[in-house]
């Protein structure tokens, strides 16, 4: 009999940590690629983790996506257990929009940002964690949060491995991952902006440029 374990992450909440640093050190099998799932699908037995923190949604989608996925994952997998990290807040904002503006997709400053593209729906953590219980079972969802994890990780690690009935590992790196801005967010928004402004500078000459080749075809 197989036995199933997702981590839906969320974002910004040591998914990356988890993901390089403590799940490839578990006596499991973690699926992250196309691979790894056409691999376990064929597998009759075993323990298996799923880990992609995109199954939790993002600031890029729909909020709903979120539920649909959730949703999606207990059709897929009735029997799966839950893994999921969550965080204040105003810090899990600030540190998404911090990321966004550091892999250069955002160029607006984080009130512009707060203020009219953000979907605040997103930080209903408590909706989002009482569906999942309802779905897969109080016992199998196992939540932690960021707070905790960064001031008590190895009690964290103890309490996940425990949930997943493995082994901790004897070390554990703990080198930080994903690492901030640290105090050169200015300077990515700078270039971000400069980004955005050439890209519609293009955009716009090469707009100029085909009504114009079309003017000159049509005389």
């Amino acid at each position: 009999m197989k036995e199933i374990y997702i981590h839906i992450g969320l974002v910004k909440t040591g998914s990356t940590w988890l993901q390089e640093s403590l799940f490839p050190k578990l006596e499991l099998t973690l699926v992250r690629t196309n691979k790894d799932f056409l691999n376990m699908s064929k597998a009759k037995t075993g323990k298996f983790l799923i880990s992609n923190e995109g199954l939790g949604g993002n600031q890029h989608q729909p909020v709903e996506f979120r539920y649909y996925f959730a949703h999606g994952i207990k059709k897929l997998h009735p029997n799966a257990k839950i893994i999921i990290g969550i965080r204040d807040a105003n810090s899990w904002l600030r540190s998404i929009y911090l990321q966004n503006v550091k892999t250069g997709h955002i160029e607006l400053s984080y009130l512009d940002w707060y203020n009219n593209i953000l979907d605040l729906r997103l930080c209903d953590f408590n909706k989002y964690v009482k569906l999942l219980r309802l779905l897969f079972g109080d016992y199998n969802v196992f939540v932690y949060t960021f707070k905790d994890f960064k001031n008590s990780k190895h009690n964290i690690i103890e309490n996940l491995c425990r949930f997943m009935n493995v082994d901790c590992p004897a070390t554990i790196d703990d080198k930080k991952l994903n690492v901030g801005l640290y105090g050169y967010e200015k300077y990515f928004l700078l270039f971000n902006k400069i980004i955005y402004i050439l890209r519609l500078s293009m955009i716009t000459f090469f707009k100029f440029t085909k009504g114009l080749s079309k003017r000159v075809r049509g005389k």
